[in-house]
């Protein structure tokens, strides 16, 4: 009978081992202090800074959709004025 822990050369579960952290002397500590304004640097793209402000958007205003939604099922809402507007709207907030 095959073992069936060797399957497609997979050997099945290994133990594992606590790797111990490589000691650092103190004369590598003042070195890399030294270089501190070489480092790694961040760059936000604009996608991420335009979703980081719409959670700072205020809460839904509950009212305010209670009464476009009247206004729509009356046929008393101009949805292609409106429409236009909101987009122009978003697109100048997003382009700041």
């Amino acid at each position: 009978m095959n073992d069936i822990n060797s399957i497609n050369g997979y050997e099945g579960p290994v133990p594992i081992r606590s790797h111990t952290a490589p000691s650092v002397s103190s004369d590598a500590v003042s070195e890399s202090s030294s270089h501190r304004g070489s480092g790694d640097q961040v760059e936000i793209s604009h996608i991420a800074k335009f979703l980081s402000q719409t959670a700072e958007l205020p809460d839904v205003r509950h009212g305010k959709i209670a009464s476009i939604r009247a206004a729509l099922n009356q046929g008393a809402y101009d949805v292609e004025g409106r429409l236009d507007e909101a987009v122009d709207r978003l697109l100048d907030d997003y382009l700041q």
